[in-house]
Order: C-alpha cells, then structure tokens, then sequence
C-alpha cells in the first residue's frame, strides 16, 4: 500500500455522471510514482480494465464470489456477509498483519452514520427489537451520541436486523490502523472524538466526498435530518406526516422570521469552513 502525499480529487464536467461501473477514480500520482493499487473485484459490476483511467491500478478476479443473482434474491447484507464468507480462504482478515502491512477501514458515509454502527455493533438484535416496542424507548437519546434517538439509528432497509448487526461487528474489527471517513471535522467533531476513544485508533476526516462519488443514500436521511437541526441548527426537521400547515409555518420561520436570518448565517459560515478544510495543501482533520 502506498501513501500518495500529491492526491488530488479532480470535480468531475458539468453534466457528466460516472458510470454505473465505476469503483475507483484516477489517481494521476500512482503513475508518477510508478506504483499500483491492486483492486479484487467479483463477478458484476466490473471496471473496464481497458480504459486509460485506471492505469495506476491492477485489477485480480475473486474466485467463487457471488453472481448477481445472488443480490436480486438477498438483501445487501445479506448478500456482502455471504460474499464475505465465500471470499475467506482467498482474502483473509489478517493479511494485513501477516505480511506487516498497515490497514485503513474507508467509508463514504459520514462520520455520524460510522458512530451509529459503531454502536449498534453491540447490541442484540432480538432484545433491541424488544426494546424498539416501547415509544418511550425509541424517543430516548442515545446517550454516547446525543442528540441521536435510538428511532433515528439507521438499521432499516438493509434487511433482516440481526444481518445488519453482524456487518457492523464485523466491519467494526479493531485491526485497521485508522478510519478514513467522508466528513470535515468542523461538522461532525462530537461523533469523530466518541470513535476515537471508543476505538483506539487515529480517525482520517477526508470529506466532503460527495462531489465526486457520493450522495446520501435511505439510511443517512434521518441522521442528516437531526444535525440539520439539532446540532449544525441550519435548518427544520418535519417528522411524522408531513401536512400542508406544518410545511408553510416551517417556510416562514426559515424565510420571513429572524430564526431564518440566523439559519442562513450559520449555513454560510459552515460552508466556509467546509470550503477552508478542503483547499490545496490544507487538511480537514
């Protein structure tokens, strides 16, 4: 593995979309460097190897890995802890440390999303359904990630819960030697300092990625929604049935009331230090 100090992150035209292909971006310093990243890939959702784009990269086929099928017939995590199970003699956890190579776990989601797994990693998932059974219980803080409810904990549409638990246990190992996360610091310190003493290792605050390869996705809304409100207080969170009144209040209070002026200031001085945390030569962390 090859620490590149020159990475740069190129936007990508106006109008263009990746393709539904694409795993990785170009890394113009791998071929400066003359180094490669090796990448294993499964039977679907192949890159072109053939393109120009991925010179800097050596592509190796996972033998026995699932067909996508397979994806139609399980549930995302279903069909990862499967593949994960098939794919054990070929890439086993402890590679890292058998040929003393330092390990990173990389997320696109954001810091807060990376707590909760952290988080629900610990829990039973047959008592946690229990639990969830109590309204009381659901409108409760979790205490290690205020002002996060165990009713915003992002555990629905990945399929049945206690698969889920299993892949936060298991993506949650304490053998990587940090985490790189999709987030500046400036927005999410509280959940970066609670991974931090939870874990043990040092946490990489890279974001925003989102301009180049990410959009938030069913499980973050809810999240994304709280600290809108709650924590950044740039915006309105509508719970429950969303009714035409409760639409038009929250309007005026954002555009018309003082709250709003407020909201909008706050919102520009984030997205300046959001701006500050990603030009050249500086750093988010």
């Amino acid at each position: 593995m090859v620490a590149v100090e020159d990475f740069r992150r190129n936007k990508l035209r106006e109008g263009r979309r990746p393709d539904a292909g694409d795993v990785v971006e170009q890394n113009g310093g791998l071929e400066e460097m003359k180094q490669t990243i090796d990448v294993f890939q499964g039977q679907f959702n192949r890159v072109n190897t053939s393109s120009p784009h991925y010179s800097g990269f050596q592509f190796l086929d996972v033998t026995g890995s699932l067909p996508e099928s397979e994806l139609m017939r399980l549930s995302p995590v279903e069909f990862l802890m499967k593949q994960n199970k098939m794919s054990e003699a070929n890439f086993k956890t402890c590679i890292a440390e058998e040929y003393k190579l330092p390990s990173f776990i990389f997320t696109a989601a954001s810091s807060t999303h990376k707590a909760c797994q952290v988080f629900l990693s610990k829990l039973n998932a047959k008592k946690f359904l229990m639990e969830m059974e109590d309204p009381g219980v659901q409108d409760m803080v979790v205490e290690a990630l205020h002002p996060i409810r165990y009713k915003d904990l992002p555990t629905s549409g990945f399929g049945p819960l206690e698969s889920f638990l299993e892949s936060c246990r298991v993506v949650n190992k304490r053998t990587g030697s940090g985490i790189i996360l999709n987030t500046p610091s400036c927005l999410e310190s509280s959940s970066l300092s609670w991974m931090h003493r939870e874990l043990g290792i040092p946490m990489y605050a890279l974001g925003p990625l989102h301009a180049l390869a990410k959009a938030a996705f069913q499980g973050e809304q809810k999240l994304n929604a709280m600290y809108l409100e709650s924590v950044w207080r740039i915006g309105i969170q509508l719970g429950g049935e969303v009714e035409r009144g409760k639409v038009e209040r929250a309007v005026k209070r954002l555009i018309v009331d003082k709250e709003g002026a407020n909201k909008r200031r706050r919102a520009l001085d984030l997205k300046e230090m959001i701006k500050a945390s990603v030009r050249m030569s500086s750093s988010s962390t």
